[in-house]
């Protein structure tokens, strides 16, 4: 793993190897999730799902059908933030 993400994917990757298949991978709700994630990575959630669904979409590509697929969202919902680019939810 190499990037500006690599500490962060390798913290996920621990965390998921320690994890019964039973277990749920995290022991509260999606707001406070959303909390955490925002505090410790000092970045809006927004940012995180913006980055991923361009990812998919420039590397599956620009198959805008599949990423909604994949993602579980209209596609006509999905072509209204698609290349919007992740960049305008960092925080200054």
């Amino acid at each position: 793993m190499k990037g500006e993400r690599a500490a962060l994917t390798q913290i996920v990757v621990d965390y998921l190897q320690l994890l019964e298949p039973e277990d749920k991978l995290y022991n509260f709700g999606r707001t406070r999730a959303l909390q955490i994630t925002h505090s410790i990575l000092g970045i809006p959630c927004h940012w995180l799902r913006a980055y991923g669904e361009d990812y998919l979409y420039e590397n599956w590509d620009h198959d805008i059908l599949a990423v909604a697929d994949y993602v579980k969202v209209d596609p006509r919902t999905l072509q209204e933030y698609i290349r919007e680019r992740y960049e305008k939810y960092r925080v200054a």
